[in-house]
């Protein structure tokens, strides 16, 4: 169905201009970012967020180490496994947490507050100043590096040993040891020495005036080789990281790049020693890996030499909505659903438990999602309602005159919403998770309105920006705020306070923000906004596929017995949710909002059916432990019945009772629709490839395969896919044709 036509944008004074710089008043402010010490906005919503606000710093997870700056020096550590039980949820979640092997000091100092002086992609620069004399310690650290660089103003270092350490290499320069159940091994550059001291279990070094820094790795084992390559590479220190992508859309695919710039502070080695993580090395053989792998709390992690490397990943289809049921009578069904839910009119459809960003946003998919469900059923009266109520909400908030407003909060680059919600103001938290809903939904608006998007994109622009400012040096906003491009997926708290690390909880919100970027980059006609949505909706998907869902089988150690996490954290596995232990919640959330950039969920189509099933096993068992009324039976319901009818929508239509609960995201019809659409058409099959970013494929039971693909261009366009089958489409037409 075509989208309609509309009228030029209005004057050129953008309406929205005074929202984001009113000043906030008697609202909760943000927090102060004593850590930061770097240039530009600061970077919360990072691994390393736990340095930069508070009082005092946490644990940071640069796997394989650990790192912690206090009052008494640095501590180092490699998380071992350490299994949690959970009576309330009679289950074992698993921890991989800080514990401190070492502690770096200089004799008699007690240290300032660390503070980071210079951050790239995934490498920073942590310094501690002495509360009592001029001494310093500037550590280098990356993400993925095992070796950590100690740089001293003093000629003298403390290597303080946490435990009983067995030695197995002794040399002037090098010392390799047992400590904590890790291997370690300490260079020392020439003119350097060290001697123990037993009795304090310490290492002390004494350092040339010249070269007064120490190298401390971890090693994957301890064998010749590996204590060769690591003397090798010791003294690499990496100056700048920095990730990049490349958009192919007549491959449908993404190549991510990851780079360094790197300094030898000894010898002439440049190539830093990289630990990849399973998403980095799985499936990708032109990786040189070395031998040894480290465990970790995102599976094994395997070794390269290498100043830069490359992932190459398919993009599955991206449609801005599903299309129109045939006519019939699920079309006709589907008419008086969307009449019901529109019983008490468009701003009905708004309404939400709460006042701020989130509940809002999630106010604006419901309706926005049942936009599109109605203008596909050709009721164009709902979708007209519903489009002008989406656009008097929204500008009510980009203007400031109505119940919330934008603040642009200039001292930390961050945009805030009020009222907030969930600390997105306290503590900087899910600014993705809410304005996704935001992003997404004026993306909807604009495919309709081209001229509104002209005159309210900038505010949104703004959002995207505050989120997934794909530009570097911006003096507003730090690039890519939310996602970590070392670990590939993004981190919702703003500022960490947690011994455990950062979090992030529904993958499928993130990717829904993605999702939401991209469509709005496309919009406006931003191809760097759109291509950096398309990079982050690939990467965030492919990171859900490893360290929520663990499919494919290299990620959750053996002793988490659950399907998938609740919650990802720098240090922990955790099937939970920060607002219940219900089984289906835990899984919903990682499945809402259920909208057509959701099919990747049904990529692996018998672990669709499989987790379905385990999900009512584990409520069957969480019903045992947990009071009745803090667990009704049909709670998020439609949530999981969508998820199954990516796999086998008769099931899920059985399943799903179209009278009974409704997430507070969702409406009966959008329900209605989605498992009527996999019904009539089939699953999703990945099997088949387009060569359009816009494009997916459905396949029935009886092989029968549907095609799908969305023309956002002016002018006509035909989509082929791998099959040999093509589809021409009209300018702004999304169209499909079967086999």
């Amino acid at each position: 169905m075509n989208l309609p036509a509309h009228a030029a944008a209005p004057a050129d004074t953008p309406p929205w201009r005074a929202a984001h710089t009113l000043r906030p008043g008697g609202e909760r402010e943000a927090p102060p970012a004593p850590g930061w010490r770097g240039h530009g906005p600061v970077p919360s919503n990072s691994w390393y967020a736990g340095s930069l606000f508070g009082a005092r710093s946490q644990p940071l997870y640069a796997l394989p180490l650990t790192v912690h700056a206090d009052d008494e020096g640095l501590e180092v550590g490699m998380p071992q496994l350490q299994k949690q039980s959970i009576p309330s949820r009679g289950e074992i979640d698993v921890n991989f947490l800080h514990e401190a092997a070492w502690r770096i000091s200089t004799p008699g100092s007690a240290w300032r507050r660390a503070v980071v002086t210079h951050s790239s992609d995934w490498a920073l620069e942590l310094e501690l100043s002495a509360q009592n004399g001029p001494d310093m310690l500037q550590v280098s650290l990356a993400h993925g590096n095992p070796v950590l660089l100690v740089q001293s103003r003093h000629t003298r270092l403390d290597l303080h040993m946490q435990g009983k350490a067995e030695i197995f290499l002794r040399e002037p320069q090098r010392l390799g040891l047992t400590l904590q159940g890790a291997p370690w091994l300490l260079n020392l550059p020439d003119g350097a020495s060290w001697q123990e001291n037993p009795v304090s279990r310490q290492i002390e070094i004494s350092l040339p005036a010249a070269r007064r820094f120490i190298s401390l790795a971890v090693l994957p084992q301890q064998d010749a080789a590996t204590l060769a390559l690591f003397t090798k590479h010791a003294f690499v220190r990496i100056r700048d990281s920095r990730i990049s992508w490349q958009v192919d859309q007549a491959q449908a695919s993404v190549l991510t790049g990851y780079a360094l710039q790197t300094e030898a502070l000894a010898g002439t080695e440049l190539r830093p020693l990289l630990a990849l993580y399973p998403h980095h090395y799985h499936q990708n053989p032109a990786l040189d890996l070395l031998p040894g792998q480290y465990a970790s709390v995102r599976g094994p992690l395997r070794l390269i030499a290498a100043h830069s490397f490359s992932v190459k990943r398919a993009l599955p289809g991206l449609l801005p909505f599903l299309p129109a049921l045939p006519d019939g009578p699920a079309q006709q069904q589907l008419r008086q659903l969307i009449a019901k839910d529109m019983a008490g009119g468009a701003d009905a459809l708004l309404a939400a438990p709460g006042a701020g960003t989130y509940w809002q946003g999630k106010g604006l998919g419901r309706a926005a999602q049942l936009m599109a469900v109605a203008e596909q059923a050709g009721d164009k009266a709902t979708r007209d309602a519903l489009l002008a109520t989406l656009k008097r909400r929204m500008e009510s908030w980009f203007r400031g005159d109505g119940p919330g407003y934008f603040y642009y909060h200039a001292k930390l680059g961050t945009l805030i919403g009020y009222p907030d919600e969930y600390g997105s103001a306290l503590e900087l938290n899910d600014h993705h998770f809410h304005y996704g809903y935001w992003i997404y939904a004026a993306a909807q608006v604009g495919l309709r309105d081209p001229a509104w998007a002209k005159t309210w994109g900038g505010m949104v622009d703004l959002l995207v920006r505050d989120i997934a400012n794909p530009q570097r040096g911006d003096a507003q906003f730090p690039f890519l705020r939310h996602f970590d491009a070392w670990e590939g997926h993004s981190w919702a708290s703003g500022s960490a306070p947690f011994f455990e690390g950062n979090n992030q909880e529904s993958s499928s919100e993130a990717i829904h923000a993605w999702a939401g970027v991209t469509l709005w980059g496309q919009v406006r006609g931003d191809k760097a906004v759109r291509e950096a949505g398309l990079f982050l909706y690939a990467s965030e998907i492919a990171a859900a596929e490893y360290y929520w869902f663990d499919l494919h089988k290299l990620s959750f150690p053996p002793a988490y017995q659950n399907m998938n996490a609740g919650i990802v954290w720098g240090g922990k596995l955790a099937h939970t949710t920060w607002f219940t232990e219900d089984p289906r919640e835990i899984a919903g959330i990682n499945f809402l909002p259920l909208t057509a950039a959701s099919l990747y969920l049904g990529k692996h189509a018998d672990y669709v059916k499989r987790h379905r099933n385990i999900i009512d096993a584990e409520y069957a068992k969480y019903r045992q432990i947990e009071r009745a009324e803090y667990a009704p039976a049909q709670i998020w319901q439609d949530i999981l019945e969508g998820y199954l009818a990516l796999a086998d929508p008769q099931a899920a239509e059985r399943a799903w009772d179209a009278q009974g609960m409704v997430e507070l995201g969702e409406t009966v019809s959008h329900t209605y629709h989605w498992i009527q659409c996999f019904k009539q058409w089939g699953t999703p099959d990945f099997s088949v490839q387009a060569d359009s970013l816009w494009a997916a494929v459905l396949k029935r039971a009886d092989g029968k395969r549907t095609y799908l693909a969305w023309n956002p261009q002016a002018q006509q366009k035909t989509v082929r896919f791998s099959d040999g089958q093509s589809l021409t489409l009209k300018p702004g037409a999304l169209a499909l044709a079967s086999q």
